[in-house]
């Protein structure tokens, strides 16, 4: 439609083509490929609510800058954290915690689509859900969290929001 993000983003960057489109229980998210670098896609579930993939080479010294980037402050106050990330998207949050300094990254995605999609890029995006120091649980966030012994010394919920079904 018209009113969706997608859509409108769409039409103000020609380059942007739909790469490829999944639907599952959860919800339908298309990569969208065409933006500009550092940008490989935007994933767009139900149109509205989007996250990025990141092009990166899988070296953490190419990214540092991040560290710079507002949401690295929670990373940052903490060293060598093992840093849990809920709705993990298109992995950027994983990556900025990776550049400030967390030594281990759990990351919980809900909806498998997402994990699929990220992975999809492989060597473009780093690697990024199959990197030794990054461990991917397919899960809810609240229910993961209720039932793991791991002690996680961050935990960020960055966006998270049910804004995407309200929108649909």
């Amino acid at each position: 439609g018209t009113l969706k993000a997608m859509r409108r983003q769409m039409d103000e960057l020609p380059s942007a083509r739909i790469a490829q489109t999944g639907w599952n229980a959860y919800s339908r998210i298309d990569a969208v490929e065409g933006f500009p670098a550092p940008y490989l896609a935007r994933l767009y579930i139900d149109s509205d609510a989007w996250t990025s993939i990141l092009e990166w080479d899988g070296n953490l010294d190419g990214v540092r800058d991040m560290r710079t980037w507002y949401r690295a402050l929670p990373f940052k106050l903490v060293p060598n954290a093992h840093t849990l990330v809920i709705g993990p998207g298109g992995g950027s949050d994983v990556l900025v915690a990776l550049a400030s300094g967390s030594r281990k990254v759990s990351a919980v995605e809900l909806n498998p689509l997402m994990l699929r999609f990220v992975r999809h890029y492989g060597s473009r995006a780093g690697n990024l859900y199959d990197r030794p120091d990054v461990e991917v649980i397919q899960s809810e966030g609240r229910n993961f969290i209720s039932r793991t012994d791991s002690k996680f010394d961050v935990i960020f919920l960055g966006f998270v929001d049910t804004w995407a079904s309200v929108a649909s």
